[in-house]
Order: structure tokens, then C-alpha cells, then sequence
């Protein structure tokens, strides 16, 4: 994992996500994202993609500015400040110790639970831009609409507080790009804010240089999709969301290899 030390308040703190999903070249966004004027108490996003179905899809959000203001003040750590006390006040979790020194990543169960009320309007405006017709392509075409966003990585620091390179979904709507922790995050809360059954988690892989994270649902595989079992929960499918042309259940060889071998971190949201 890709650590960064703050040594003299003796904290360890843990990014889970690479700059980049592969060594491979990173491809280009197929997304046109617009900002547009603010609306009142509101701002809006706009964002033009490709569906599954190939046929072109556009959506807009109106992102509460107060919302934005809200989430911003409940995650990150202001410059200086990143002591434990508000670093778990604040969005992170104490993981253990690594020599000596404190080790913390972001909650990302904490930010996920978060969001997703406010989420449930958002979702039903994604919901009626890519139409699905059958109830089972709504995971394909919700996949497609985040694999589109932008993948940048996010700063280590945004508005002069330590984010630790993770944007929460609001944000990652909101900055209309995102990397793989940010947009899998994202991808759980639309999958999740309107379905209390789905079942979400997201693995982190470190192995042989390949640092990544993904996003798993629970469900049975269908025939040729790759699945993962964890003893005591069931079966997951991989969701890639860093980059497109990758189905529910498929994903590299080189991150099937890290899975097989066992190098990951499972960690639930819901």
C-alpha cells in the first residue's frame, strides 16, 4: 500500500488507491463533462457518455451547495491538524500500527452510509437518463455512466484539508472526476441508495507493484464472470469503474492474478 508519514505527530496515514489502475497506458475519458451556472441554492453537472446499449446518454445533477458544504466540513482534515482525534472525527479509521507508528485509511463504510439518502434523488435522475429496460441492466448501464467520469486522481489535499487522495461521491459528482476508490465509492451509493438489498464491498489489491481498488457485489456469478468467495458472506462479482469496456464480473488478468493469490483487503459497506 502506498503509505504517507506524518513523523512528528507519529501517524501513519494509509491511501489504498494508486495514481494509476495498471502500468498499462491510462485510456482516454470517454465522458464530455459541462459545468454549468448555478441555479439558486444549487449547482449544476452535466454529463455526456455512451450507454451500454451504445446509444448516446446525457444527465444532470443539481448538487446542493449546502450539501457540498456539509460533506466537505464532515471529511477531511484541516492542514497542520491531522491528529488522531480528527483524523477518526473526521472520515478515517484507526487500522493498527506499522512499526511503531499509527496507521489510518479512509472509513469508507462511514462515508458510503453517509450519502445515501441524499443519494436517492440523484440516483432516480441517473435512473430515468440511461432507461434500462430489463431490471438486471440497471447494473450494466449505472457501471458504464461512472467507468465514463474522468479517472484523475484526487489531490492529497482539497480546499486545504488532508483528503488523503479520495473524493466521496458528492465531491467526485461535484469535480466530475475521480480514481478507482473514488468512483467504485460512487458506484455503490447509486447502486445501493434506492436497494437496501444490495450488498456492496470494495477490495484493495498490493501486489508486485499493482496497488488498486475495485468494487464487489454480492450476487452469483452468471457463466464466464470471474467471482470471488469470502468464507462467511458468499459470492462477489468485480465491478471495474476505473476505466471502460469492462462488464459486471471481468476485469484485467493482471488484478484476476492478485486476487487468485490472495493479496487483497476486503472491506464491507453494506
Amino acid at each position: 500500500m502506498k503509505k504517507r508519514e506524518i513523523r512528528s505527530l507519529g501517524i501513519m496515514l494509509t491511501a489504498l488507491l494508486p495514481a494509476l489502475v495498471l502500468a498499462e497506458a491510462k485510456p482516454e475519458p470517454i465522458n464530455k463533462a459541462h459545468v454549468k451556472p448555478a441555479h439558486g441554492n444549487h449547482l449544476l453537472r452535466t454529463f455526456n457518455w455512451t450507454g451500454a446499449d451504445k446509444k448516446a446518454k446525457q444527465v444532470s445533477f443539481s448538487l446542493s451547495k449546502s450539501r457540498i458544504k456539509r460533506e466537505l466540513n464532515k471529511f477531511g482534515v484541516p492542514r497542520g491538524q491531522e491528529n488522531a482525534l480528527l483524523l477518526q472525527k473526521k472520515g478515517f479509521k484507526h487500522i493498527g500500527v506499522s512499526k511503531g507508528v499509527e496507521v489510518y485509511m479512509v472509513n469508507y463504510q462511514e462515508v458510503f452510509l453517509r450519502n445515501l439518502e441524499y443519494f436517492r434523488s440523484l440516483t432516480q435522475i441517473l435512473y430515468d437518463a440511461i432507461k434500462p429496460q430489463p431490471p438486471e441492466r440497471q447494473l450494466m448501464e449505472f457501471l458504464v455512466f461512472v467507468q465514463a467520469i474522468t479517472y484523475k486522481k484526487p489531490p492529497f489535499y482539497y480546499n486545504n484539508k488532508f483528503i488523503n487522495s479520495f473524493f466521496p461521491p458528492l465531491i467526485c459528482l461535484y469535480e466530475q472526476s475521480g480514481d478507482c476508490d473514488s468512483k467504485s465509492v460512487l458506484l455503490a451509493v447509486f447502486l445501493t441508495s434506492d436497494n437496501n438489498e444490495e450488498k456492496t464491498a470494495l477490495l484493495f489489491i498490493n501486489h508486485l507493484g499493482l496497488k488498486h481498488s475495485i468494487l464487489l457485489v454480492k450476487r452469483m456469478p452468471s457463466p464466464g464472470m470471474s467471482a470471488i468467495f469470502i468464507k462467511g458472506k458468499g459470492y462477489y462479482i468485480p465491478l471495474e469503474t476505473s476505466s471502460p469496456g469492462w462488464a459486471p464480473g471481468f476485469v484485467n488478468q493482471r488484478i484476476w492474478s492478485a486476487i487468485t493469490s490472495g493479496n487483497f483487503r476486503f472491506s464491507e459497506l453494506q
